[in-house]
């Protein structure tokens, strides 16, 4: 796979670029079998642009070679569920060079209940970024599986980054809300998930398998809800798994703010297991007010912007304002956070001091920037 630095600055190139130079242009009238023909068609490393419009989802598209798919931008481009067809997942990304980036994948219900699948989208391998997942449904009454409505990430090389999950239903059974990590693993940065709604879990779901890293990196997880365990993020490890030769191998949350998720369990963290010191590990520099969780923890309120509008800079007297570790992520990620940017497209880093510390805040987005072009609708 492409150096995930790489990859990620690659995603941040201007949308209107691939649309000039893509291999492979598709207009807004193109059904979904068109744009699975290109796929299965493109050769590695081939680019297939989107323009703007609404694409009728009315069967599972597969990128499992490794092109890149790309929309004209988030909430610009849509992959919309027609109403009627139920879907075990709208979009399954398995290839390490794959990269789907600058669409929203909306409305999108199953009936179905196989085990941890996303019905937005799966990820097993390869690069989800600049995307929306919002409006999508699990309503399968099964008690044996959690299925998720948002996204589910299932390996080492299954990669997120840049996207907004929201407004997903996980409704019956055990089903979850926003976002499923587990077995292989999986990574989440300068991601909001917002609003999402399960059974089990509300924001985000974790159940890695044995000794396989799960990271998620200035994220915000808020305003997500449940009926059980947690509102906001649920761990669910085998602690067995999390140590391997003297090596850490459990979850790590670095930078994340979690806050304001509900559940009569557990607002806004739930852990499957109660040694605080294997809790502590997890996580690093958090920002969550109901809980004092992990090591160098945060408290207080985010003082977001906006966050009804969905604008989730911090006000300048945040507690989460410039004091996020750009070490700490770096050494999780494998990379600088110089050079990458936020959640709106802005640099990550403000600026770098005498003595070369990183000022960034927690959370998915820098306070310093407005988030201008950046758009919201519910569809």
């Amino acid at each position: 796979m492409k150096n995930l630095n790489q990859s990620i600055v690659c995603s941040l190139v201007v949308v209107a670029a691939f649309v000039a130079n893509g291999d492979v242009v598709m207009p807004n009238t193109s059904t979904i079998a068109d744009i699975q023909s290109a796929i299965d068609n493109a050769q590695p490393g081939e680019v297939i642009a989107l323009a703007d419009g609404t694409y009728t989802l009315n069967q599972t598209l597969y990128v499992t070679n490794g092109v890149t798919l790309t929309g004209s931008g988030r909430d610009a481009c849509i992959l919309a569920g027609d109403g009627a067809t139920k879907l075990d997942a709208a979009l399954v990304v398995d290839h390490a060079d794959a990269c789907v980036k600058n669409l929203t994948i909306s409305g999108i219900t199953t009936g179905t209940a196989y085990n941890f699948t996303g019905v937005g989208a799966q990820i097993k391998a390869g690069l989800f970024t600049q995307a929306r997942v919002t409006g999508c449904k699990s309503l399968a009454a099964n008690y044996t599986v959690n299925r998720t409505a948002g996204v589910s990430l299932n390996g080492t090389k299954a990669v997120m980054t840049h996207c907004m999950i929201d407004h997903n239903e996980g409704t019956a059974g055990s089903n979850l809300g926003g976002v499923r990590i587990h077995k292989s693993g999986g990574t989440m940065v300068n991601c909001i998930v917002w609003a999402n709604h399960g059974v089990n879990a509300g924001g985000v779901s974790i159940v890695p398998d044995a000794w396989q890293h799960v990271k998620i990196v200035n994220c915000t997880i808020v305003g997500n809800s449940a009926a059980a365990r947690s509102g906001g993020v649920a761990i669910e490890a085998n602690v067995s798994y999390f140590w391997y030769n003297n090596v850490f191998y459990g979850p790590e949350l670095v930078n994340t703010i979690i806050s304001g998720n509900t559940s009569p369990d557990s607002e806004d963290l739930y852990f499957s297991f109660d040694e605080e010191t294997r809790q502590s590990e997890t996580g690093f520099n958090c920002l969550c007010p109901t809980a004092t969780y992990g090591t160098n923890p945060q408290t207080g309120s985010p003082l977001f912007k906006s966050p009804d509008a969905g604008d989730f800079r911090l006000k300048s007297r945040s507690p989460g304002s410039s004091v996020g570790d750009a070490d700490k992520a770096a050494s999780v990620l494998g990379y600088s956070l110089v050079g990458t940017l936020d959640f709106y497209g802005q640099p990550r880093v403000k600026f770098v001091s005498r003595k070369g510390v990183a000022d960034i805040d927690i959370g998915a987005t820098e306070s310093k920037y407005s988030p201008s072009g950046f758009r919201i609708s519910f569809r």
